[in-house]
């Protein structure tokens, strides 16, 4: 199986596929979520970095982590594990000098995803199929306790739209 999945730098999309179990396809569900979402989560990581606010700076840097595992961006997640350590620290000194260069990878990331998913999967909406994907996560999520990867994807529902028939049932 190995052989026929892309190899795309920044992704192990093998070794992803495999800690979750999931097929390929839903592989690039999550990833096309994973996308649409990214901009929010870089947007909330500067807004709580450049105000100061540690607490809730290390909540999106924890998000950050988890969901580049899930995807394959170990690397990323890595580093989002740093600063997420640094923030339960305090660790002042190092969130300024290692954050941008974070938010510098999530931006090329988002770039290498958007060449390998097919344009009408990142429109920026999200279909009934994805929303139903994120909702199973949040059932999971709930099941494990994890409060803070719920808000996360809580919110991140928050800075998305809907296409026609999601919006539609949603409305009703």
């Amino acid at each position: 199986m190995g052989n026929m999945l892309p190899q795309v730098e920044g992704l192990d999309i093998e070794k992803a596929i495999n800690n979750t179990g999931m097929s390929y396809e839903d592989y690039l569900d999550i990833l096309k979520t994973y996308y649409l979402t990214l901009d929010k989560k870089i947007d909330d990581i500067i807004q709580t970095f450049s105000d100061n606010d540690i607490e809730n700076y290390t909540i999106h840097v924890h998000a950050l982590k988890s969901s580049s595992r899930v995807i394959g961006a170990y690397e990323l997640g890595d580093d989002a594990y740093e600063l997420e350590l640094c923030g339960k620290s305090s660790d002042i000194e190092t969130i300024k000098a290692k954050t941008p260069a974070l938010i510098q990878k999530c931006q090329q990331l988002k770039d290498t995803i958007s060449a390998i998913l097919p344009k009408q999967d990142i429109t920026g909406t999200i279909d009934l199929e994805s929303l139903l994907f994120i909702l199973d996560d949040i059932r999971n999520y709930m099941a494990d306790n994890d409060i803070l990867l719920i808000n996360d994807t809580l919110e991140q529902l928050e800075g998305v739209y809907y296409d026609e028939e999601t919006d539609s049932l949603i409305n009703t």
